[in-house]
């Protein structure tokens, strides 16, 4: 038996007990979805807080009584939960306007914990619906800087007797409620009654986000009603009938709702991936333009729905102030099918049409709401070579190479399937940097608005310098956060470093001091070779010599006008070899500067890199191995896409950058 009562401006929610225990809840009109991204984890510090407060001991006639609480944290609300004696809960219920309007929360305390329920299944999608929220970084377990500050102004906000957000107190004992003794709060007029609908918001019509064709297929907004409940129970099952005849393989299919203030948001998910033909031919069967659904299926729904969770769905409207819902009928359940397809969000990869694209793989006729980056990059950086091999082969958590163009980072090689999305961030609009520990930069995991997520090695690519300062730029300012998840990786790529390049980590330190500590400690052996990366500017015509010997000239660079092909800056280059040897010691560096790859030169106009072409010139370089000694001269050919001051720049895995001035 469930009763519903006001009381002093409170609504009350009577239950009865399972056992002889007493029990008090507290059931807020804020959860998830309303933190503001720039305050993540700020609600999970203030929940913590909550759940502490309330175990803390309490003295009683009879002795010391601990109560059992529990705070849990949903999308859309947070509810605390006091359970044990009378005496207890009543002891409770008097502190709470202390706990929540006196909170000081300790510095460094752990945030609660997120049920796997609530967890956001497509982050992606829910920065589209709802920007600015924080709800999709509940997966992160490291708050925001600040958060600790703010969870104590968040308490008070929440205090259930200032009013500022809807609040449903439940209890078991209804003599509870006449032993309110709260001083008054302050006079805060109430919300609106009805909350704000997604549907009707910017970013939740009828469209594609452009992502990898994996195991989640789309999502769709429901209303947060019996009728849309019974809509959803309709849904689930069309989807299981649907699904191994027009998808095959792709094994059990599950839709979830995340119940918000003023809708469900529902996310499909299937135990094995659904190709781009299968999902657009299911959302088009079951959401977007279904057959007549039969009325057997729309009564046994609007049945289960009115017979047992009627109370469950008008329980959320004492929550949030809204009118009860009605019973779900037919009729209604009919209505909602016909809208929902308007509200459906299909996660999908952006495929232009063209030649060589599998017609069935082209996705460009749908409407994408968060679409693909620019895949021209201005600028690249590659991955380094290792004993012959890429850095990628040893490292496939990063880009093979780095494309960079306008405020988008994003992975520019061209290896994987269509169906597997590249991934890329605006550095323009990043929230947050994560890294291995505070300070360290050798692994980073850049995340922007949209919740995409780039990591990246900036030793690992040639042209490393001008990485990082392209990372600072714009990474100056924006929070920093620990993920431990990229320690393994950071120690491995650290002690690759420290094994292969020892004096490039000693940039910055001074040869002398350098010198003075390696001397003391032994750290390396006298014969390992001290140097540091050749880094100069030049003019057409100069030459570099770089560490063992190699020297390199840039003779000249032409442009050529190539009729319908269009115009190309085309460099001619002598290249000698070194000899491999450290002056003075008996290391061989092997082959690092002896060969000879186009793929290690790039010619930029005004920072726009312009993309190097085979002409099929004779004279056109080709990678190779030198002798010792020897040398080569030839040309490297690049289009040109843009006007502006041209230079010619060189750079390999050793960390030398070469840059030759082009004046024209």
């Amino acid at each position: 038996m469930i009763e519903y009562r006001e009381h002093r401006g409170f609504t009350w929610e009577l239950r009865e007990s399972a056992n002889e225990l007493t029990f008090l809840g507290i059931t807020i009109a804020y959860g998830l979805v309303d933190e503001p991204l720039a305050e993540h984890g700020t609600l999970r510090v203030a929940a913590e807080h909550l759940r502490r407060e309330f175990s803390r001991p309490l003295e009683l006639p009879g002795g010391v009584y601990v109560p059992e609480v529990t705070v849990d944290l949903q999308p859309a609300i947070i509810a605390i939960w006091v359970r044990g004696s009378r005496a207890a809960v009543a002891a409770a219920y008097r502190r709470m306007h202390q706990i929540f309007e006196q909170a000081t929360p300790e510095p460094g305390a752990p945030m609660a914990p997120v049920r796997d329920t609530a967890y956001p299944l497509w982050a992606t999608d829910l920065t589209v619906r709802k920007p600015g929220s924080a709800y999709p970084l509940s997966p992160l377990e490291s708050p925001l800087p600040g958060a600790h500050d703010r969870a104590a102004a968040l308490l008070r906000e929440l205090s259930p007797r200032g009013r500022r957000h809807q609040a449903l107190l439940t209890t078991s004992d209804a003599s509870l409620i006449e032993e309110l003794d709260w001083p008054p709060g302050p006079p805060v007029v109430r919300p609106p009654a009805t909350p704000k609908s997604w549907r009707d918001q910017p970013g939740n019509e009828f469209g594609a986000i452009h992502g990898s064709a994996d195991t989640t297929a789309w999502s769709f907004l429901l209303p947060r009603s019996a009728d849309g409940r019974a809509a959803h129970r309709v849904l689930e099952t069309l989807t299981m009938q649907a699904v191994p005849s027009l998808a095959p393989g792709a094994g059990a299919a599950q839709s979830t709702g995340f119940v918000l203030a003023g809708e469900v948001y529902c996310v499909l998910r299937t135990e094995h991936p659904l190709s781009i033909a299968q999902r657009r031919r299911l959302a088009n069967e079951i959401l977007i333009s279904p057959m007549p659904v039969s009325d057997p299926l729309l009564q046994s729904a609007v049945h289960e729905v009115n017979e047992h969770e009627l109370d469950s769905w008008r329980r959320l409207d004492h929550i949030f102030g809204t009118p009860e819902t009605a019973e779900a009928t037919v009729e209604g359940v009919r209505a909602v099918l016909s809208a929902v397809g308007a509200s459906v969000h299909l996660k999908l990869p952006q495929i232009e049409a063209g030649q060589g694209i599998d017609p069935g793989l082209a996705t460009n006729d749908l409407p994408f709401l968060l679409g693909a980056p620019d895949r021209k990059p201005k600028q690249r950086f590659v991955l380094v070579q290792r004993g012959g091999h890429s850095t990628a082969t040893v490292h496939p958590d990063f880009p093979a190479v780095l494309g960079h163009s306008g405020s988008l980072l994003f992975d520019a090689s061209q290896d994987g399937s269509p169906a597997v999305a590249k991934k890329s961030v605006d550095l323009e609009r990043l929230v947050l940097v994560a890294s291995a520990s505070p300070d360290a930069d050798d692994v980073l995991l850049l995340v922007d608005d949209h919740l995409r997520e780039l990591a990246i090695a900036p030793s690992l690519y040639q042209r490393d310098r001008r990485l990082r300062s392209l990372i600072t730029q714009h990474t100056d300012g924006v929070p920093r956060v620990v993920n431990d998840r990229l320690a393994p990786l950071a120690a491995t790529i650290a002690k690759e470093s420290s094994r292969r390049n020892f004096a490039r980590l000693m940039i910055g330190v001074g040869l002398a001091v350098v010198a003075v500590v390696i001397t003391v400690f032994g750290i390396i052996s006298p014969k390992t070779p001290k140097f540091q990366p050749t880094v100069i500017g030049l003019q057409v015509g100069e030459t570099v010599q770089l560490h063992y010997g190699t020297r390199i000239t840039l003779r000249s660079v032409t442009t050529e006008e190539r009729g319908a092909h269009g115009t190309f800056d085309i460099a001619h280059l002598e290249f000698c070899a070194g000899d491999g040897s450290v002056p003075g010691s008996d290391t061989d560096i092997g082959n690092t500067e002896r060969w000879f790859d186009p793929a290690m030169y790039w010619l930029e106009r005004d920072g726009t890199e312009q993309p190097r072409v085979l002409l099929f010139d004779d004279t056109e370089f080709s990678s190779t191995e030198l002798l010792p000694g020897a040398c080569e001269e030839g040309t490297i050919a690049f289009q040109q896409t843009a006007p502006g001051t041209a230079e010619l720049t060189y750079s390999n895995s050793r960390g030398d950058e070469v840059t030759w001035l082009i004046d024209e």
